[in-house]
């Protein structure tokens, strides 16, 4: 997935880079999948964000938490289905989560 989102030869890899940058998420040892870009380790807010394409402009944003581990929620795998977002955050031993969303009180103006 890193690769069809931020990789140098797909169409969206220049605008999810951009995106990237415009939240000041760039410098440090840890690799964003798919690019050669770094960024600091859990350093951010854990977060899923819906963007409108091709602008990538944001219509949603989840903050979400932390395993019991201390793992955000968002650190490995994602998928969202219908009303509900498998979260799959840690290595060996590892652990799925499933949370269903609401429609949220207000709404990311365009």
């Amino acid at each position: 997935m890193g690769l069809a989102v931020c990789g140098s030869v797909a169409d969206t890899g220049r605008l999810s880079r951009d995106y990237v940058k415009s939240l000041g998420l760039t410098g440090g040892a840890s690799t964003i999948l798919g690019s050669s870009m770094k960024t600091a380790a859990r350093t951010a807010k854990a977060r899923i964000d819906w963007l409108d394409y091709p602008s990538l402009s944001l219509i949603r944003r989840v903050t979400v938490g932390q395993t019991s581990r201390g793992v955000p929620y968002t650190s490995e795998g994602m998928a969202i289905r219908g009303d509900r977002v498998f979260l799959l955050p840690e290595d060996s031993p590892s652990r799925l989560f499933q949370f269903s969303f609401v429609t949220p009180a207000v709404q990311v103006k365009k």
